[in-house]
């Protein structure tokens, strides 16, 4: 092989690369998946490279998932205190109390430090599996029914809130 050919092997792959942060597209059995950064998440099986790197392009524009560079991405946590400040601002009943479940029940669980745009279904489950074996600090007792329905309620209205920040439900 000589070294104009190799040159020209090295250019043509990387032209296939993708920038480092933005996701992947794989090589398989039955064609090409897209998978997004930083995650195992794949968003998409397709035929060619080049409709696998469209749908993942698409992926991370729909999610909000910040370049590489660019600004940090808006986690759970954060999203529930911009919406419990509003709902405060705007006088909703309970809302000073719903800002004190998202610090006790949100902000302290891993779910909280997840970026807005990827926690799914399978992660509010898990959530809730937590909030369910979650003891309280001051009886030591499991939480109350009714303070897990209060919880899974403001979650209700955060995803609410995403829907239109987002786009799509988290």
């Amino acid at each position: 092989m000589s070294l104009a050919t190799l040159r020209d092997m090295l250019i043509e792959r990387a032209k296939l690369l993708r920038p480092k942060g933005s996701g992947t597209v794989e090589k398989t059995a039955d064609g090409f998946r897209a998978r997004l950064p930083g995650l195992r998440t794949i968003v998409a099986k397709t035929l060619t490279r080049e409709d696998a790197a469209a749908a993942l392009d698409r992926a991370i524009a729909r999610l909000g998932l910040a370049a590489p560079g660019a600004a940090p991405l808006v986690t759970l946590a954060e999203h529930a205190r911009q919406v419990c400040a509003r709902r405060v601002a705007e006088g909703h009943r309970n809302a000073r109390n719903e800002l004190l479940s998202v610090e006790l029940h949100i902000a302290g669980d891993p779910i909280g430090r997840m970026p807005l745009g990827l926690v799914d279904r399978t992660h509010a489950r898990a959530w809730l599996g937590r909030m369910v074996c979650k003891v309280s600090t001051k009886t030591r007792r499991p939480l109350a029914t009714q303070t897990i329905r209060n919880a899974l309620n403001l979650a209700r209205v955060l995803v609410a809130a995403a829907v239109v920040l987002i786009g799509t439900s988290p």
